[in-house]
């Protein structure tokens, strides 16, 4: 009898932790999905990027002499030897077969804006550190396509009417917009990078 109560037990206990335990594999299977290491979603609503590193010095050095950088430096009286690094959070990827290191960096702290949010993507090598864009935005999403080597970019912003989204291919030397959607705040927001191709009344392709 004891034996057979063992056995009822165990398989009870069997059937309660079961959902515990497929409840704990799917919320994992979540958060690696939603936290991607690195990250290819960058949101200015985001203190500071998931993972986030250290600016490399030769971007460091390139953010200092930046237009905006360098109105901020004076406002608060800084030279540019003394850019603090809290005004930037960083994220970068390697981008393989010695195409060196891609860096997307977000202005933060004392950069930050109130809605469009400073962003810039570095690219850097053993022999070169070169600034690609620099453009405002809420959102920029790194796309799984690429144009000579670098992946194409996805920028969203929006204002109290309209939702601008644009995007953007590596031309050898810089990105530059190729397709630009303006929506009407309310209506459906696209969520797959194919809309740019298909929603063609808010579609206006860039020469």
């Amino acid at each position: 009898m004891s034996q057979l109560l063992f056995f009822l037990r165990r398989v009870s206990l069997i059937f309660v932790l079961a959902p515990c335990i497929a409840a704990s594999r799917a919320n994992a299977q979540q958060l690696e999905q939603t936290f991607s290491h690195p990250p290819t979603s960058f949101s200015a609503e985001d203190d500071k990027f998931p993972h986030a590193v250290p600016l490399p010095s030769c971007v460091h050095r390139l953010l200092a002499i930046d237009t905006d950088v360098v109105h901020a430096l004076e406002y608060e009286r800084l030279s540019s030897e003394q850019l603090p690094e809290d005004w930037f959070t960083a994220s970068e990827r390697d981008l393989g077969q010695s195409g060196g290191t891609y860096v997307v960096v977000m202005a933060a702290g004392m950069m930050r804006g109130a809605n469009i949010n400073p962003f810039w993507i570095f690219r850097r090598t053993a022999n070169s550190c070169n600034l690609l864009l620099s453009v405002g935005a809420h959102d920029l999403v790194v796309l799984n396509s690429r144009t000579n080597g670098l992946p194409d970019l996805k920028i969203a912003s929006a204002t109290a009417v309209d939702y601008f989204e644009s995007k953007y291919k590596f031309d050898g030397k810089n990105y530059q917009i190729v397709k630009r959607l303006t929506q009407p705040i309310g209506e459906e927001l696209p969520h797959n990078p194919s809309d740019f191709a298909t929603r063609k009344l808010f579609v206006q392709g860039v020469r």
